[in-house]
């Protein structure tokens, strides 16, 4: 079909000009969206209401008051600057009174450690050495380079037991979103525990006064008793990471006594603690 050539030029021009029109308007569009997006605001998330604060802590109260006595074996891991130590961890505990029992071997199985925690003291065998340590609480961080900071009962407890602990405490203050702080008779913060949203159970918690962070995850249930899977605990001024997997938790009412008995061999040498010494 022939179209003359001032109708030629006409048509192409308009039809230039809508392309740019429909590239303004897509434009315009973009900007205005743009715009709009930028300008909504969210709603903050507030810090935790005292009604929610009463019923967190209660709740881990509570879930505490149900375990009694444990065993569980699993991995341990501990990383120093690039040099990762791997452990296989057999582990009993009971409540009441506190008492700990920890045996670590070499991956391949041999026997390294067993160790007897109770509330203000501590029995170690160190079974390549031949050697009985016995002594205060606290000098077993000063005895195992994993443990480069003084953890006290209740720190080693959590560990093992793999499930935060609420330290006693005179007030609990919400002062972030998703974190609780707990203050001594002195108004100080001893301890700080972190949640995700829509969760009772604390991510991680901190000590202000030590460096020391526990960061729990993969909570699950034995027993309707709850439990962390992973427990990993940061050292963050030595550069030391340990972490704690369980396999299999089994919660008991009561465990036989036999446990946590500690014989020593009579080739082994006595060795005895004192804090401060290395």
């Amino acid at each position: 079909m022939y179209i003359p050539l001032a109708l030629h030029k006409f048509i192409s021009k308009k039809a230039s000009n809508s392309c740019i029109k429909l590239i303004l308007i897509i434009l315009c569009s973009l900007l205005i969206l743009s715009c709009a997006t930028s300008s909504i605001v969210y709603p903050p998330v507030s810090p935790f209401p005292n009604k929610i604060i009463d019923t967190i802590i209660s709740g881990l109260r509570e879930q505490e008051k149900m375990c009694h006595g444990f065993v569980f074996s699993g991995r341990m891991t501990i990383k120093k600057g690039v040099q990762k130590t791997r452990l296989i961890l057999f582990i009993a505990g009971q409540s009441s009174p506190l008492k700990i029992k920890m045996e670590i071997n070499h991956p391949w199985g041999r026997p390294l450690f067993k160790i007897l925690i109770q509330k203000t003291g501590v029995e170690i065998l160190s079974i390549q050495e031949k050697k009985y340590y016995f002594g205060p609480l606290e000098s077993f961080s000063k005895l195992f380079s994993f443990f480069p900071v003084q953890l006290d009962s209740n720190q080693l407890w959590m560990l093992a037991r793999c499930f935060p602990v609420v330290l006693p405490h005179v007030q609990a203050i919400s002062g972030k979103a998703n974190q609780l702080t707990l203050f001594n008779e002195n108004s100080e913060a001893i301890q700080v525990m972190s949640f995700d949203p829509g969760t009772t159970f604390p991510r991680q918690i901190s000590f202000p006064s030590q460096d020391a962070v526990f960061l729990f995850s993969e909570f699950t249930k034995s027993k309707d008793i709850p439990y962390a899977c992973k427990v990993r605990l940061n050292l963050e001024k030595v550069n030391t990471t340990l972490t704690i997997i369980n396999k299999n938790m089994l919660f008991k009412k009561r465990l036989n006594p036999s446990i946590f008995i500690l014989p020593i061999p009579p080739d082994f040498i006595t060795i005895p603690l004192l804090p401060g010494m290395r």
